[in-house]
């Protein structure tokens, strides 16, 4: 069966040379082969064995072109047919140095995330030679601190920033724990050097705390010297104890660092370290801090702040869904609070308000936020209270509103909100005037599509999450939007969305005529849209085809990665069939033939699934088998086992329908603790994630010796929390433990 222009074999028009020193885009873009050619020949042509190369070891000036080289070859190293080499660190780190300076940042920053993960991995474990510690710092900092860094990437994911600052943060914490002083001396200086080089205006919780236990290892006294914006003492507190390096010498240095958030005796300066400021209140639970603060505002309101947008913040800070561990007191502050806020709110709305009132419905009058029946009619009712006020409503209050109403499955109202978009001219007008105030120099404004295509994808694919009736409404906006009736001129994430659906359902003609659409709008496919068609393909049996699927992707240009093999397994195995199973064993020895990297997330993929269909044998075969290819489970991996374990009654019983008691040690064990044990004896250290999963199914399923095998474990680290609902499992079991003790007295 043909699936649309996709599947027709295509040339690159660039030449070889071009695609190696004029694309500016990540090496991954490159195709595998020729990244190993590339490799190759730039490694035999300037490197002596595989000694690092340096800049100085040459007379002349480099030119930019064979810098990049250098760096691609360094992140892509010569690979065989049996062993897929790794980069070496020095090497990524003696190609990044020359491209630091200002005038070659351009050809550096595609590559930022790549140099970043691969220098942190490894000297994170292994100690850098003390004369390249400014170089290493340099290259971190310019990833992560750097105005024109990762986080200023398109396309890089919030969570991506944090992981990469984590790692960042990895580095400073193990030299802060060499005990060689001048070593330390040496980082704390590059770092601060850094930031103040970089004009950092503020250091995220991580990196504050290293600082802090930097600073501590090296017994620098007094203030420091560095005018940077920092958490307050708590939050880095909690950051230093989840990484179990909160030592008294690192607290002592925080409380002189960093001020304490009860401390505050004047409003924050800005509206976004307002609502930082507040939610930290709620974190902790610190309601009454709260209140202060509020009365701070009312007897002195700073003329700087706009009102709108500090009611707002105030508003979302106590309109929050109280927690299990708030008292009876503190919840009837909040509502005393809500109310004063509510009554200090002018008509008509202003938008921020308007937007919490919207994200947060329900939340605030009853205590069960995620019941239906309370939240949306609290929405839609604020949001006709709105337009009967006549609210200038803008593009972001309709996506909010939009979200609210595919969360809570409410298809009617969705698609009468999004006619009501079409015609708002005030709200278009509106967002072209931000457009053209947000805009560059010299750019054009796409004023033509309206709504934006994001609020269209955001329609779609509420409406096929929705089902039902809403679907065929779906469809046929879908099709209106390809076929020219609408103003919004569909991109390829709106194909993306119409063909996740198709997948779902695993129906060949719909993913078909999808494809189709993408053609005829000339849009091209990218990694998202192969990884759906083969998801789909598969869910329908047709294996062939998702096989030339696979070859005509890479026939384009876009090689298979292991994201798409990880979500291919993990939907095959999902359900825990022996079918489901065995195809997601086919799959991954066909992504295995295809040169694809197996990764701990692709076995985590497959041995979740033969565990949660109650496959055991065959889960524990499965780790031996990626046991045997080198590659070991992490706490990332082991976490998403133990929660799949310990679902419900699995945790409680030993549910081994596939095998007998007599093919597993110890089979009175149960199935959780038996992998939480196998986790410590390979030296993975539990995370708060770890023993809340772990305590809490023990805890529903009382197994109470489990839950204090647990406990146990979790006092002999000294393991302490912030995170509340892990507080209150370790409550319950230590009632556990108190009331065994009193009944044995």
């Amino acid at each position: 069966m043909p699936l649309g222009p996709f599947l027709a074999r295509s040339k690159t028009e660039m030449t070889y040379l071009d695609r190696v020193f004029d694309c500016h885009h990540s090496t991954k873009t490159l195709p595998r082969p020729m990244l190993r050619r590339l490799s190759s020949s730039v490694h035999t042509a300037v490197a002596a064995g595989r000694r690092p190369i340096r800049a100085e070891a040459f007379p002349n000036e480099p030119s930019l072109s064979f810098l990049k080289a250098r760096l691609v070859a360094a992140l892509n190293p010569p690979s065989t047919s049996t062993h897929d080499r790794r980069p070496e660190a020095s090497e990524v780190l003696a190609a990044a140095v020359p491209l630091l300076d200002p005038s070659k940042r351009n050809v550096l920053d595609p590559y930022l995330r790549l140099i970043a993960v691969e220098l942190s991995q490894h000297y994170k474990m292994t100690p850098i030679p003390l004369e390249e510690i400014p170089n290493l710092s340099a290259a971190l900092a310019a990833c992560c601190l750097s105005p024109h860094g990762i986080s200023k990437q398109r396309g890089i994911s919030n969570d991506k920033v944090a992981t990469i600052n984590e790692r960042y943060t990895d580095w400073l914490l193990f030299e802060s724990r060499s005990g060689d002083v001048e070593r330390i001396n040496a980082v704390l200086d590059s770092f601060e050097s850094q930031v103040t080089l970089l004009e950092v205006p503020r250091l995220t919780v991580p990196l504050a705390a290293a600082w802090a236990a930097l600073r501590s290892a090296a017994g620098r006294a007094g203030e420091p010297t560095l005018s940077v914006q920092a958490p307050h003492s708590s939050t880095v507190k909690g950051y230093l104890s989840k990484k179990e390096v909160l030592t008294e010498e690192n607290e002592a240095m925080v409380m002189q660092m960093f001020p304490e958030l009860n401390s505050l005796t004047t409003l924050p300066s800005s509206v976004d370290t307002l609502q930082t400021v507040l939610l930290g209140f709620r974190e902790r639970d610190k309601i009454q801090s709260i209140a202060d603060m509020w009365k701070m505002w009312c007897d002195n309101p700073p003329k700087d702040l706009s009102r709108g947008e500090v009611l707002a913040k105030f508003l979302h800070a106590v309109r929050w869904r109280p927690t299990a561990v708030t008292s009876p007191e503190d919840r009837e502050i909040l509502k005393q609070l809500g109310k004063e806020i509510m009554a200090r709110v002018p008509t008509p709305t202003p938008l921020p308000v308007l937007q919490v009132l919207l994200s947060t419905a329900g939340d605030y009058e009853h205590d069960r936020p995620k019941d239906k029946r309370n939240v949306l009619p609290a929405a839609m009712k604020t949001w006709r209270e709105a337009k009967t006020e006549k609210v200038p409503i803008d593009l972001k209050t309709y996506m909010t509103y939009l979200g609210m109403l595919g969360k809570y499955h409410a298809d009617v109202p969705l698609f009468k909100t999004w006619e009501e978009l079409v015609a708002d001219e005030r709200c278009k007008k509106l967002h072209e005037k931000e457009l053209a105030e947000g805009n560059k120099p010299g750019k054009a404004v796409d004023t033509e599509s309206w709504p934006p295509v994001a609020a269209l994808n955001q329609v779609l694919s509420a409406a096929y999450m929705i089902g039902g009736d809403a679907t065929a409404r779906a469809d046929a906006l879908f099709e209106a939007a390809v076929e020219g009736n609408l103003t919004t001129k569909p991109d390829i994430i709106t194909i993306n969305t119409a063909l996740r659906f198709a997948a779902h359902v695993a129906d060949v003609q719909k993913m078909n005529a999808v494809i189709a659409s993408a053609g005829k709008l000339g849009l091209k496919p990218d990694i998202v849209t192969y990884t759906t068609l083969v998801q789909g393909l598969l869910r329908a049996n047709e294996h062939d085809l998702a096989s030339k699927t696979l070859d005509a992707m890479k026939a384009s240009g876009i090689e298979p990665n292991e994201r798409m093999a990880a979500t291919l397994i993990s939907d095959l195995a999902a359900d825990g069939t022996r079918d489901g199973l065995r195809a997601a064993e086919d799959t991954l020895r066909d992504m295995r033939r295809r040169g694809v990297k197996m990764t701990v997330f692709i076995w985590t993929a497959l041995i979740t699934g033969y565990f949660r269909g109650n496959w055991v044998l065959d889960g524990f075969s499965a780790m031996e088998r990626m046991n045997k290819q080198g590659i070991r489970f992490n706490i990332i991996g082991y976490n998403a086992l133990l929660r799949v374990v310990s679902d419900g009654e699995r945790s409680a019983r030993n549910d081994y329908r596939r095998s007998t008691s007599q093919d597993l040690e110890n089979a009175q064990v149960p199935l959780a603790l038996k992998l939480f044990r196998q986790m410590l004896s390979e030296g993975i250290v539990p995370n708060a994630d770890t023993y809340a999963i772990v305590l809490g199914g023990f805890l529903r399923t009382r197994r109470d010796a489990e839950a204090l095998e647990i406990l146990q474990d979790m006092d002999s680290r000294g393991f302490k929390t912030n995170k509340r609902a892990l507080q209150q499992l370790v409550r319950q079991a230590r009632a556990i433990k108190r009331r065994a003790r009193h009944t044995v007295d």
